[in-house]
Parts: structure tokens; sequence; C-alpha cells
């Protein structure tokens, strides 16, 4: 599996209402589901390089609330990290 299916299959399962495979704003309930992170060791990157991907959730100005599974996933490489 590839970083992006990994991310696929995060985004789908996060929790945001009663069909998790949706993104409508009218199905969000509380704030279910407020980080989503997908983990790839170096040992099975590509280029060797362990990342996570991660998404937050988010309000706008109006105070409505987003999911993180419903945001986009930033990479951030690990290599030199400790």
């Amino acid at each position: 599996m590839d970083d992006a299916a990994a991310v696929q299959v995060a985004a789908s399962l996060g929790i945001k209402g009663p069909d998790f495979l949706s993104c409508d704003p009218a199905q969000f309930g509380g704030g279910d589901n407020i980080m989503s992170i997908v983990y790839a060791p170096a040992d099975a990157a590509p280029d060797d390089t362990a990342r996570v991907w991660v998404a937050w959730e988010d309000k706008d100005a109006a105070g409505a609330w987003r999911p993180a599974a419903c945001n986009a996933y930033v990479r951030v490489d690990l290599a030199g990290m400790w």
C-alpha cells in the first residue's frame, strides 16, 4: 500500500458522522475526529524516509466544525528529527 492509499483509508475511516465516506457538513456531530494520522516507517517507504501524514480538525470563521479526515493531509518527514 502506498502513502496515497493509506491516507485514503484513514480519511475514509475517520469518524465524521453516520456515513463515514461522506464529508457533508450536515452529518457532522460533535468533535469526533480531531486528528487523523498515517505513519509510514522508513523500511516501508520507497525512499527509505520515515514520515507521517497528518490532518487536523478545523473551525471556520462562522464557527462551523470540520473533522480532520475531511481536511487536507500534510506530509511531515521524520528523517533527522531525533
